[in-house]
């Protein structure tokens, strides 16, 4: 068995002289213009840029990837330093951005903005027509005013006093609860649940900041929670508040076996823990219901991301949600959306810098191949009775093999050995199943598990890889049709056989070992979609993964992995490239109203 570390860093990609970049007065204009439209008839915007990212370790010349203004009276907004970017990156109507004191999460996150200008930069990327629309300053003044979103409204809490009160004293310093502990305990607040606790939470060891072994001992949960009696923000509070926000955020805090750590004078040190201790640790003690998942966004296209965050939302379900830089995670809480696609985050610090931010600078539909190191749990919610989310299982790139191969034999002699690795626990929860590989047909119907299964309990970040003698019988070399793969499947108890898939980003890997080595654009049986569906953008029938994909919706570039279409005909048309050749794949399809 193998462990991995689930964190994969994004190395920033150094700027390109060919891209446009938006000069300090341009951004500011359209700082402007975007809080006209709310400002009162004949009076002046007046904005101050505070922040472009830029700091001491900044190359001379280097072009900001960012502005942030403040405006007078209240509210911020950031504009990209980058005309191929989206130009709104982020804002807030009211309070104002505290750029002299920037918080470690809100900076992991203007970090993921400053790689996407990078990258954009690097490969000389140029606005489109659709993108140059978009920066026009009636488009950026008509933000404001664009109708839908949400917003849960979770309450502004932090990790200092009154909130840490109970965390211990570590290394001679006052430790803090931690960024993860408290987004989990503000969602819990918002659903205020549970009611009552009881159970002994087990003692745990870790090293500090400052290299010394520390036991944090058992805990006893038995208590309960007095969710009106705990104060909106750390400004106006009363002792009994402050011990009761206390204790749950220490629970939390012990229950997600956080090493805690002091905080000095400059802000060094800090409180950490996982988020894939969320879902286990808050249905386990706090009742919370088993269908909980923590889902990683480079699973995902940033269509069905942004769905999924919009669903949660619509469903009353803040979620924690983490984002890694280069040297550490982050986590806070998104708990609304508007109606520019933008996700409200409550970044944990009382307050401080809370707006409406865009999950990526890229505009959806752009052709980049980027990695983003970011997680949400979703379904967390007061027990409902659930079932657990399915299994959590795929490939991981970045160990050297990822997928499915042909080790020996031919699939033509009928006697064969076919290697599944690395496969990664990824879940919450054990996975306790058989796998084996099985034939499927195009429309992935089991049609023979043509190896012997192997029995095996995977817990969370434990993986391995097998080699699997296969056969096929004369009869079943005789019944084999184009469509048809090996797969390597898992089945739990009383299940069925399913795939483990190579995710969205990684490269190289298949999950399908084709029969017959054919690739082609995947379809549905009549190649017939509905409007409100989301159709996937996949090449089947592939025994090697393409080094490079690019995908044409009608003659247009698109990059994201799913789209949905206008009702009509079109052309999907991919380039894609396989051992040094590019191929030209053609599928046409029908979207009906």
């Amino acid at each position: 068995m193998k462990r991995i570390a689930t964190l994969v860093l994004m190395l920033c990609i150094a700027c390109s002289a060919f891209a446009d970049n938006v000069s300090q007065s341009r951004a500011e204009s359209l700082a402007k213009a975007f809080f006209s439209s709310t400002a009162t008839k004949g009076k002046d915007v007046k904005v101050e840029m505070v922040w472009n990212g830029q700091d001491a370790s900044t190359r001379s010349g280097e072009a900001p990837a960012f502005y942030v203004f403040n405006r007078e009276g209240g509210g911020f907004v950031v504009i990209s330093g980058e005309d191929a970017a989206v130009p709104v990156l982020g804002y807030s109507e009211t309070g104002s951005f505290k750029a002299k004191a920037i918080r470690s999460n809100v900076k992991g996150w203007f970090d993921m903005y400053s790689r996407e200008v990078a990258y954009l930069r690097s490969i000389g990327e140029r606005p489109d027509s659709e993108m140059e629309a978009q920066w026009a300053a009636s488009a950026i003044k008509s933000n404001l005013r664009r109708a839908g979103g949400k917003n849960l409204n979770t309450k502004s809490w932090g990790q200092d006093a009154p909130y840490n009160l109970r965390c211990p004293v570590v290394d001679g310093l006052q430790s803090v609860t931690g960024c993860v502990a408290t987004a989990v305990c503000e969602v819990m607040r918002y659903h205020e649940w549970p009611q009552t606790v009881t159970g002994t939470l087990p003692s745990y060891k870790y090293k500090t900041d400052k290299g010394t072994t520390r036991t944090e001992p058992s805990h006893r949960l038995d208590t309960t929670y007095n969710w009106s009696k705990m104060p909106n923000d750390r400004y106006s509070y009363t002792q009994e508040q402050a011990q009761n926000v206390s204790k749950l955020m220490f629970d939390v805090a012990v229950m997600l076996q956080s090493n805690f750590n002091g905080v000095d004078n400059y802000g060094a040190y800090g409180t950490g823990a996982y988020s894939e201790y969320i879902v286990p640790m808050m249905v386990h003690y706090m009742d919370y219901d088993s269908s909980a998942v923590l889902l990683y966004r480079n699973n995902y296209s940033t269509l069905r991301w942004s769905e999924i965050l919009k669903a949660e939302i619509d469903g009353g379900r803040p979620m924690p949600y983490a984002g890694d830089d280069n040297e550490s995670g982050h986590q806070f809480v998104v708990d609304g959306y508007d109606g520019n696609g933008n996700f409200h985050i409550n970044w944990g610090w009382d307050g401080d810098d809370n707006g409406f931010f865009a999950v990526s600078s890229f505009r959806i539909g752009s052709d980049y191949d980027f990695r983003y190191n970011q997680t949400a749990v979703i379904g967390l919610q007061k027990n409902q009775g659930g079932t657990p989310h399915e299994p959590q299982l795929s490939y991981y790139v970045e160990t050297g093999t990822a997928g499915v191969s042909l080790v020996s034999g031919t699939i033509e002699s009928g006697s064969f050995t076919m290697r599944a690795g690395d496969f990664y626990n990824f879940g919450a929860f054990d996975v306790d199943a058989d796998f084996a590989f099985v034939l499927m047909d195009y429309a992935d119907n089991v049609k023979k598990v043509v190896a012997t299964p192997d029995h095996q309990v995977l817990e969370f970040n434990e993986g391995a890889a097998v080699d699997q003698p296969c056969t096929l019988s004369v009869t079943d070399l005789a019944g084999l049709a184009f469509g048809d793969k090996l797969v390597f499947c898992y089945k739990l108890a009383g299940g069925n056989w399913t795939k483990i898939l190579v995710d969205s980003y990684s490269n190289p890997g298949i999950s399908e070992y084709p029969i017959y080595d054919a690739p082609c654009i995947k379809v549905n049986a009549t190649a017939t979609y509905s409007a409100s569906e989301i159709i996937p953008l996949e090449i089947v029938n592939n025994r090697t993964a393409p080094s490079s994909v690019t995908w044409y919706i009608d003659g247009v570039a698109y990059g994201d992995t799913e789209a949905r279409l206008e009702p009509g005909v079109h052309t999907i048309k991919c380039v894609a490239r396989f051992n040094y050749v590019n191929h030209t794949l053609v599928q046409q399809i029908k979207v009906n109203p």
